[in-house]
């Protein structure tokens, strides 16, 4: 295969760098989206114990199709690409993954997942998944505007904790893909000192931002230098609610098509950056984030509740069922958001 340092995306990213292992060169910002985009693999590693990638890569392949994979449609056909590949390459075909879980409940109204990469040198790297194609896990998304810990972030936390004891030597990268994203943070961000100094960086990968309570406490300033936020040109996903500094990645893609991570330009073991956010995303995410600020906790919870309800009562299982339907219903509501139009 001819490697070249040329513009392209993370696939194109592994022609050219998945000859040179991390003991050569460490983890940098294209590896963080490439492990936060593995999270969305459903990866066959049971009880904490732990498979070189090249054996999950076999085992996944034995995988129902339709157990293979848990995020949005839009990623679907460049992660098998992804996973497919992925062992064919010396960067990562030895690592060792361990400690998958998966965590879904309606009742509870979380969507969690993340596993553990075990890197050369003693670090390691863990990856949290973003929404995947379920209405509860779209329901936690928002519920986060209004939520400060919801159980998938409270999860996250629990999570990252027991990985830091489970290898106390290590030195932790953390990173996600969109909800992924803000999980990372909010997880570093609760960690005791002993730990939160064992962070060498945390990639928000399009990830949306968070309430007020979390912005301005002292867990959230003590790893604020720590984190490196990226988001396409046209993003209103990590431009929700605010609270980390981001620098602006070129896509290859357009609209909201954009959150795709396979649609984020690389060169060489960086991004291509932008300047500024498309007009798109600016007048999107002004609304969106004007919407949550115009109410309180209590009208937003019950808009919210509304929307859910009435979803649940269209027999929608997945995202897939909506289509335009969550649209067409958030612009028909009246008052404040017939305003805000």
């Amino acid at each position: 295969m001819v490697k070249t340092n040329l513009e392209g995306n993370i696939l194109d990213y592994l022609d050219w760098r998945g000859d040179i292992t991390f003991s050569q060169d460490p983890v940098n910002m294209v590896d963080g989206l490439i492990f936060s985009t593995l999270a969305y693999l459903n990866l066959p590693v049971s009880d904490g114990a732990g498979l070189p990638l090249h054996e999950i890569k076999k085992e996944w392949s034995k995988l129902p199709e339709g157990d293979q994979y848990r995020g949005i449609d839009i990623m679907e056909k460049s992660c098998r690409m992804l996973a497919e590949s992925i062992a064919d390459y010396p960067r990562y075909r030895d690592l060792t993954v361990t400690d998958y879980v998966e965590l879904s409940s309606e009742e509870q109204q979380m969507q969690f997942s993340a596993a553990t990469f075990l890197l050369p040198e003693n670090n390691l790297f863990v990856a949290y998944r973003g929404t995947d194609n379920t209405i509860v896990g779209w329901k936690e998304d928002f519920n986060m505007a209004f939520i400060a810990g919801t159980p998938a972030q409270l999860e996250a936390t629990r999570y990252l904790k027991m990985i830091a004891e489970k290898y106390p030597d290590c030195s932790i990268y953390i990173g996600g893909h969109s909800k992924g994203g803000n999980l990372a943070v909010w997880a570093a961000g609760y960690l005791p000192d002993d730990i939160n100094n064992r962070i060498i960086r945390v990639f928000n990968n399009d990830g949306p931002g968070f309430i007020e309570d979390f912005t301005d406490s002292p867990q959230f300033k003590a790893v604020k230098d720590k984190i490196f936020s990226y988001v396409p040109e046209s993003s209103i996903i990590g431009v929700l609610m605010g609270g980390c500094e981001y620098r602006i990645i070129k896509s290859s893609s357009v609209s909201l098509l954009q959150h795709d991570p396979f649609s984020w330009k690389v060169l060489g073991n960086s991004f291509i950056y932008d300047s500024s956010r498309s007009l798109l995303s600016r007048r999107i995410s002004r609304k969106c984030n004007e919407i949550i600020r115009t109410m309180n906790k209590e009208e937003y919870a019950e808009f919210i509740e509304k929307i859910y309800d009435d979803i649940r009562a269209s027999d929608a299982d997945t995202l897939d069922d909506l289509q335009g339907y969550l649209l067409k219903k958030v612009l028909s509501l009246p008052g404040r958001i017939k305003d805000l139009k």
